[in-house]
């Protein structure tokens, strides 16, 4: 509600995953302050995922740029317009230094961020609430909710499909209706990412497309987004019968519209995984160098296999032993744990 009280901002940059992660905090913020102004800053790339979103009002973009001056002259701009909006309450839910430079420039009365180890750069300075988490290993929709709940404690719903334009669901079905054979479940498959500690292997990916396919009771797609269409050839190239290939969708709604209609989700630890487990769709998971016990989908029945174990939260792993991880999971394991998933479901 613009012109509500409390006036409250959200701070959560980036990535994909992790603004979807925050989501459900968001929510739980709006059920215990019906009449509040709720805003939220955050990057481009996560932007659209915020749009529509009943949980929020304005959202406030940092349009990063490669040239540092540029940059640094947006970010300055972007700091004057928060402290001019005169918050209430600021969260900080990313917990970096750009991150803490924001939640002091608001000069809310109250400003909400995580201790160390979880808050990392020395971001908590700029805080006057510090929040030490309950546990040093959480998934990063509880600790999310830990940071809010210092505010309320409230009932939350994770489901983003609420937040799906009604049309786009419908152009989205009828595109996805006319490729379809129409067998019993429905799959997607996920492989583009840009990290090589997440990356499974091509190999794998197309083996698994083939086991779907050869099952008979799958129908399988494969799914992108813009430029990302040449990751898909080296998978393309190993498969018997080729999959479905959908249009790259073009915003992270579509993408939520058409992954909310699969029986299935497959993929590595990514945004569009976490999306997909928001809307509702079974997850299975890859996981390389991270902590599923961090990381492991929230919102849908899921099965991770892989991953690491780590010490603390802000842990990281060499990318050798992820990559190794990554390896160690044959296709066979993840058409094996989907069948099994879906037949429990």
């Amino acid at each position: 509600m613009i012109g509500g009280h409390p006036k409250i901002l959200i701070i959560r940059l980036s990535a994909i995953g992790d603004v979807v992660r925050v989501l459900p905090a968001a929510t739980a913020i709006r059920q215990a302050y019906p009449s509040a102004q709720i805003d939220w800053v955050v990057e481009s790339a996560a932007t659209d995922i915020l749009q529509e979103n009943p949980s929020i009002d304005q959202v406030f973009v940092f349009e990063r740029t490669p040239h540092m001056i540029q940059s640094i002259a947006r970010f300055l701009s972007l700091q004057s317009l928060l402290r001019d909006q005169r918050y209430d309450i600021a969260f900080d839910f990313h917990g970096i230094f750009k991150s803490g430079l924001l939640l002091f420039a608001t000069r809310a009365a109250r400003r909400i961020s995580f201790a160390p180890p979880r808050a990392r750069e020395l971001s908590h300075r700029f805080a006057n609430e510090r929040i030490l988490l309950s546990s040093p290993i959480m998934n990063r929709v509880d600790e999310n909710l830990e940071l809010c709940n210092t505010v309320i404690e409230s009932d939350i719903d994770s489901s983003l499909s609420g937040y799906i334009d009604k049309q786009i669901n419908e152009d989205v079905f009828a595109a996805i209706t006319k490729q379809r054979s129409r067998k019993p479940w429905f799959v997607l498959l996920h492989a583009p990412v840009d990290r090589p500690e997440k990356r499974w292997p091509n190999n794998r990916f197309a083996e698994l497309v083939n086991l779907l396919l050869a099952d008979g009771r799958f129908d399988v797609a494969l799914t992108h987004g813009p430029g990302q269409e040449n990751m898909l050839a080296p998978i393309l190239a190993g498969c018997d019968h080729r999959p479905i290939v959908p249009p790259p969708c073009a915003t992270l709604r579509e993408f939520a519209a058409l992954v909310s209609m699969a029986s299935l989700y497959i993929g590595v630890d990514t945004g569009p995984m976490h999306i997909a487990a928001a809307v509702g769709t079974p997850v299975i998971a890859v996981f390389g160098g991270t902590d599923p016990r961090m990381h492991s989908p929230v919102g849908a029945p899921s099965k991770v296999l892989g991953g690491v174990t780590l010490s603390k939260s802000t842990g990281r792993v060499p990318l050798e032993e992820a990559q190794r991880v990554l390896e160690s999971v044959s296709s066979v394991s993840v058409f094996r744990a989907a069948v099994d998933l879906l037949d429990r479901i």
